[in-house]
């Protein structure tokens, strides 16, 4: 875990991310506006991401809380159905990060979802009390029935007691 801290507090997007955001200041973390929060998503149809609470830059996630996402965006393509899975990002790896509830369509999306439309997902980010305490990138996507994406994006956080 100590070489992993160490590689992730020098990682490039870390630092970029920490030089162009010196304030640290909102309760209410509106990352696309302040451009805190890396698009993954090649359509570009994310159009606001927040996380709740998160009063300092970087987001402290404390164990055993639940932290509120809320991602406004226009879907590019037709859907049943919805899934959402979470990744903690570690050495360019994807570790998956359990979500009580994955599926999108009871996360304030109508379904089913309509090319074109805007649409308000919510959801809750469970960090465990088992978790270690690091400094790792999270990595959050929906995707549709078929697997295809519907939006994916990425901050940096700091687990933490």
């Amino acid at each position: 875990p100590w070489a992993l801290r160490g590689w992730l507090s020098r990682s490039s997007f870390w630092t970029a991310w920490k030089t162009r955001n010196p304030d640290h200041q909102p309760s209410k973390l509106h990352l696309l506006r302040k451009n805190l929060c890396q698009i993954c998503s090649k359509d570009g149809s994310i159009s606001e991401v927040n996380v709740s609470p998160c009063p300092v830059q970087p987001c402290l996630l404390h164990k055993g809380v639940n932290y509120s996402v809320n991602v406004t965006f226009s879907s590019k393509i037709e859907s049943q159905g919805s899934q959402a899975k979470v990744y903690g990002e570690m050495l360019h790896v994807d570790i998956p990060f359990p979500l009580e509830q994955p599926d999108g369509c009871k996360c304030g999306i109508t379904c089913p979802i309509e090319k074109g439309r805007s649409y308000s997902y919510l959801n809750k980010l469970p960090v465990k009390s088992e978790y270690p305490s690091i400094k790792l990138i999270v990595k959050w996507e929906l995707l549709d029935d078929e697997g295809q994406m519907l939006f994916c994006w990425k901050i940096p956080v700091q687990i933490t007691s």
